[in-house]
């Protein structure tokens, strides 16, 4: 499933790289919401596109406060 969301990511936004977080984040949360009446494939991907998307973003929040904060680094 994770290849299927990852083609569809890359489909969907070209120029990840250049985006902001809030684009990307905004543009799958309505990507979800408007097929999720349609009940389509693309409702569920970008979905799961945008789970992981946050779920990246929390990691290197907490990646971040480790390296700061961390028994060596916040000691």
């Amino acid at each position: 499933m994770l290849v299927a969301a990852q083609n569809y990511l890359q489909k969907r936004f070209v120029g990840l790289a250049e985006l902001s977080d809030r684009v990307v984040q905004r543009q799958l949360w309505q990507q979800m919401r408007f097929c999720e009446q349609a009940e389509t494939e693309q409702s569920y991907l970008a979905e799961v596109c945008l789970r992981c998307y946050i779920s990246h973003q929390i990691y290197q929040v907490c990646f971040d406060l480790e390296t700061k904060f961390g028994r060596r680094n916040g000691c």
